[in-house]
């Protein structure tokens, strides 16, 4: 019988180890294997993707089941016409991770080991990247990480409003100063766009509502 291979519902290549084939001891526990590759990797962005088995020896009544071993995997089905099952890995935001979905007929058992990338680290990162600031004016001093340097890149910075902006910046500290001007009205919210080798970090200013100015 040909190998059929796991096929990606999302548009991503898959990688593939050795396929591993359980069946059930006796023919009236029922026998099935699966006919497609029993370990997947799947990028960082997530997707869905279809596996295939095939019942060597039915029992009447037994159904494929499949069960998860992490919430990360989710909207598992089955399509008993067509000898497949397809389940959904969702977006990885951390460190690499793996983990097995049992697939059951009768007292027949199979694992597919699911192996997901760890999401991609930012280039650069602020330390701090929400500020919560009263309405007097007032300067801060904020400070990023740049994980690899790149020959020729700066670090350049575009505030929102008129009312934030850059004072002073020491790239050999990795530092730099913005300042806020007095509010008179009401709260207001403006950022910094900090960018580095086109990747973009955001700083949030929140200002609290001042007192207007009383005319003389």
């Amino acid at each position: 019988m040909a190998k059929k291979f796991f096929s990606a519902i999302a548009a991503f290549a898959l990688l593939f180890t050795s396929c591993e084939m359980l069946t059930g001891e006796e023919a009236a526990s029922g026998k099935f294997h699966l006919t497609s590759e029993a370990t997947v990797t799947v990028p960082a962005g997530g997707g869905c993707l279809t596996a295939n088995y095939a019942i060597d020896e039915a029992v009447e009544g037994a159904k494929v089941t499949v069960t998860p071993a992490a919430d990360w995997v989710y909207q598992i089905t089955v399509d008993e016409a067509a000898n497949s099952l397809t389940f959904c890995v969702k977006k990885n935001e951390g460190e690499a991770r793996t983990t097995t979905l049992e697939v059951a007929y009768a007292s027949a058992k199979a694992t597919i080991t699911i192996n997901q990338e760890a999401a991609a680290k930012s280039n650069i990162v602020l330390d701090t990247d929400t500020y919560n600031l009263d309405a007097t004016g007032t300067c801060i001093v904020a400070s990023y990480t740049i994980n690899t340097v790149i020959e020729g890149a700066v670090v350049e910075f575009t505030p929102s409003a008129e009312w934030l902006y850059i004072s002073k910046h020491e790239a050999e500290n990795s530092e730099f100063s913005f300042c806020i001007d007095k509010n008179e009205g009401e709260a207001r919210t403006a950022t910094i766009d900090v960018t580095y080798a086109g990747e973009t970090a955001v700083i949030t200013v929140n200002q609290a509502a001042g007192t207007p100015a009383v005319e003389a």
